[in-house]
């Protein structure tokens, strides 16, 4: 009869611990749905593309362009990079990037050209068109394909972010319209994430 009662036991405390976890995990999988279900991102996400660069006299007709194709609209910075290094730099000829700045483009001090707007969804933006400059002044080439690079970094983030001293949430849209320096301030924010500083 002892042996009985220990079996019930044994049993007993088996089936409390098979509903204790079963009740557990089912609490936790309520949680992690309601909290997957509050919490919905989009994504952003872009790419560049460009056509075959083409050349006609000493001009290189080049168009990278910036897409978004993400699932949010999305602020973007440029950099672009001319080796070798002594051609070309924002302030310097002989070699001339037509990037628009002014209307589409603002080139900052830390060697990022900023879009003026928002790049929404599926849209794409041209960085520039074509480069200029790269001959001498006999009409020769001063450049070679072996020597002659020109390469575009971007970057894109989110219109929104917080600020984490004081909780606000900035926004690069102001009243509908594209906001500057908003959207200078959540780069910033973005760079200090990014960077440590």
């Amino acid at each position: 009869m002892k042996r009985i009662n220990k079996r019930y036991y044994i049993i007993g405390i088996s089936l409390l611990l098979c509903l204790a976890v079963g009740f557990t995990v089912a609490f936790s999988k309520d949680i992690s749905n309601v909290l997957t279900n509050t919490f919905l991102v989009g994504t952003v996400d872009s790419e560049i593309k460009e056509d075959k660069p083409t050349v006609n006299g000493e001009i290189i007709n080049k168009k990278p362009r910036v897409v978004n194709t993400g699932s949010t609209n999305a602020l973007v910075r440029v950099r672009v990079i001319v080796s070798p290094k002594e051609l070309w730099s924002p302030d310097s000829v002989p070699c001339d990037i037509d990037i628009d700045i002014g209307a589409d483009w603002q080139y900052e001090s830390d060697e990022y050209y900023y879009y003026k707007g928002i790049l929404e969804v599926g849209e794409e933006i041209s960085v520039f068109t074509k480069v200029e400059g790269v001959t001498n002044e006999d009409g020769k080439w001063i450049l070679s394909t072996d020597n002659f690079e020109i390469s575009v970094y971007q970057e894109t983030i989110a219109t929104t972010a917080t600020n984490k001293e004081n909780g606000n949430e900035i926004n690069a849209i102001v009243d509908g319209v594209y906001n500057h320096e908003k959207a200078m301030e959540i780069w910033h924010i973005y760079d200090t994430l990014t960077l440590g500083d």
